[in-house]
């Protein structure tokens, strides 16, 4: 896993996990006053690179995609009480027929990327209301590959975290990775809902913490 501290003299807080295949560009159009964690690249074992030390008057745990899942496994080794844990296009089982990706889609999906490639996936994660691409990642073709076939040993290596307890989600009606149906079927009762009409890629709706906070 990497991460990267973005300091910028806060005294709060976000601990960001990112989704499959990303790296901290996909945040550039994010603003607000807080200090940043960011995590991505999900290859090895789930284990925190680094953990910042509890000095925070505010902290707050945001996760998107994949990153939900992550994050569901590894934010209670934080020294840390979050203040709120929003899980963004995402849940605690993201291979899951009925609430996350179908574990068939998500067969089909890691064989068809070591033929096609990734753009037409991250066409669908990034597509706007016109069809503009966000922030899109800079990373390796190959290391993206091995990480989205690693994030499936991890979830058959360690289930999920069913104690973990987030406060709110953001579900996208427009989502073609995370389908709004199997979100709600998990998220409802376990979570306060909002609902927006946008697809899977967020950051251009939500553009500041204090939104992202906010939901």
């Amino acid at each position: 896993m990497k991460y990267k501290f973005v300091d910028n003299n806060s005294d709060r807080l976000i601990v960001f996990f990112n989704g499959w295949g990303m790296d901290s560009n996909v945040l550039n159009s994010i603003n607000g006053d807080f200090d940043v964690l960011i995590y991505w690249d999900y290859r090895g074992d789930l284990e925190l690179p680094f953990k910042p030390i509890s000095s925070y008057s505010e902290t707050y745990l945001v996760a998107w995609s994949m990153g939900v899942y992550i994050a569901n496994e590894l934010a209670e080794n934080f020294d840390i009480k979050f203040i709120k844990k929003i899980a963004l296009c995402g849940s605690p089982y993201p291979i899951h027929n009925d609430y996350g990706i179908k574990e068939r889609i998500f067969e089909i999906t890691c064989k068809g990327l070591r033929r096609m490639g990734t753009d037409k996936f991250f066409a669908e994660i990034f597509a706007s209301n016109d069809d503009s691409i966000f922030n899109k990642p800079s990373r390796e073709f190959e290391e993206q590959v091995d990480e989205l076939e690693n994030l499936e040993v991890l979830v058959n290596k360690y289930g999920t975290n069913s104690d973990f307890k987030w406060n709110s989600v953001l579900i996208a009606e427009k989502d073609t990775i995370f389908s709004m149906k199997n979100l709600l079927n998990y998220w409802k009762g376990n979570a306060e809902v909002t609902i927006v009409n946008m697809p899977h890629y967020p950051f251009d709706k939500y553009n500041s913490w204090e939104q992202i906070i906010a939901i």
